[in-house]
């Protein structure tokens, strides 16, 4: 799967909300203001336009790679979303 992070949006709530909608066992919250999401064979620009973030400030980057400093669920999260190839 790819894992996009999702965030800068306008309106956090109800982006976060079709999120956990569209995505139910793909979403995983970071913070108020990020979130991400695993899909396959969508696009950031598929996933902006599913989110309503096309519409509206938002920011949907596509994680090949990353890096940093957070609770550790949430590189457990992406590792497992990422290496599912099933």
């Amino acid at each position: 799967m790819q894992v996009f992070a999702v965030f800068g949006m306008t309106d956090r709530v109800g982006v976060s909300k079709r999120a956990q909608r569209m995505y139910p066992d793909n979403y995983r919250q970071i913070d108020d203001a990020a979130f991400l999401v695993a899909t396959r064979g969508q696009t950031t620009q598929d996933v902006a336009a599913r989110l309503g973030v096309d519409k509206e400030r938002g920011i949907v980057v596509s994680m090949d790679a990353y890096y940093g400093f957070q609770d550790r669920g949430i590189w457990e999260w992406i590792d497992l979303k990422a290496n599912d190839n099933g």
